[in-house]
């Protein structure tokens, strides 16, 4: 929950009590399950997509 609310590995490991290092393994490994996350992750793609393909509209038609 901290890791989607926006935290950093190194603030998670300070709430925590974990090394950095072992809380970034637990993110790997936990983050990939969160879907929440990978929605997000989907709906930016999309957008660089649109935003790509919208300008390589606009350098051809200029």
């Amino acid at each position: 929950m901290l890791a989607e609310a926006g935290c950093t590995v190194l603030e998670i490991a300070t709430i925590t009590g974990h090394s950095q290092a072992h809380a970034q393994k637990i993110l790997d490994r936990y983050l990939a399950c969160m879907r929440s996350l990978a929605e997000s992750a989907i709906a930016k793609l999309d957008d660089h997509r649109r935003i790509r393909d919208s300008l390589q509209t606009d350098l051809q038609t200029a």
